[in-house]
């Protein structure tokens, strides 16, 4: 199934996608305040005061880099791409 848009494909894939954690060379769908689309590079864990967050290291289809909190990214589905 193809996508009209990123933002389409973000929010019908959300609530199935959202239960997995992306990876190193996944791509992903990333939330800032737009829906671009890209592949994660890096994974950074940080813990301070007890509590842990994750982020991600996102390589932009742009070619641009680029810092996401694990809230704002969403691993695609392999087969789903927006037209």
């Amino acid at each position: 199934m193809n996508y009209a848009s990123l933002d389409i494909e973000w929010d019908e894939t959300h609530d199935e996608m959202s239960k997995f954690r992306p990876e190193l060379g996944d791509k992903v769908l990333c939330l800032c305040p737009e829906v671009t689309a890209g592949e994660v590079t890096e994974v950074r864990i940080r813990e301070y005061a007890g509590y842990k967050s994750v982020y991600f290291v996102i390589r932009l289809e742009n070619g641009s880099i680029d810092l996401f909190a694990e809230e704002d990214v969403l691993k695609r589905k392999a087969e789903e791409t927006a037209a």
